[in-house]
């Protein structure tokens, strides 16, 4: 007997064939086109098995802008995790890339790390960009961020924090 593929099974089958040649792209010496198209298609395909490859290539200045838009994407707590835990290996274009894909999740993890770039004067870059980001996450726990953040902030830093406060208030 021949067994009969349903078209979900079949399609399943296919779904995590690709996701598999995708993540051997990945790890091999592929050019950086190459890598770069299967991490889209990971995008598109993905399963909670991509999310620690996708995660090496958060830092990879070439690949992170495809990598995290993937992550952001997938429902799976591990990819939100994967987000927050790279925001502290990274800095400049790469770290504000990925406050930005912790926005749009609206991921409640990352209120800590995200309170703490907001009180970095440092990076008043990475500093608004977290307080946009607190903004827009759904948690009381932002506010006490806000609260702590608001003696310090100044300048560009304290206007976005308001900014965020009343973002926070509708």
């Amino acid at each position: 007997l021949v067994p009969v593929l349903t078209p979900a099974r079949g399609a399943e089958s296919n779904r995590a064939a690709e996701e598999t040649r995708s993540l051997e792209v990945l790890t091999s010496p592929a050019t950086l086109a190459e890598r770069e198209a299967a991490v889209v298609r990971l995008h598109r395909i993905g399963s909670e098995r991509a999310v620690p490859e996708l995660a090496k290539l958060l830092s990879d200045p070439d690949l992170s802008h495809a990598a995290r838009h993937a992550l952001e994407a997938m429902p799976f707590d591990s990819a939100g995790r994967a987000l927050v835990e790279a925001l502290s290996t990274s800095a400049g274009t790469v770290r504000l890339g990925l406050v930005s894909s912790l926005a749009s999740r609206r991921e409640v993890a990352a209120v800590p790390a995200l309170a703490s770039l907001l009180r970095d004067a440092s990076d008043s870059a990475a500093a608004e960009a977290a307080a946009h980001a607190l903004g827009v996450i759904p948690d009381a726990s932002t506010v006490v961020a806000f609260e702590a953040a608001w003696p310090e902030s100044a300048g560009s830093v304290r206007k976005a924090v308001i900014d965020a406060l009343l973002a926070q208030a509708w």
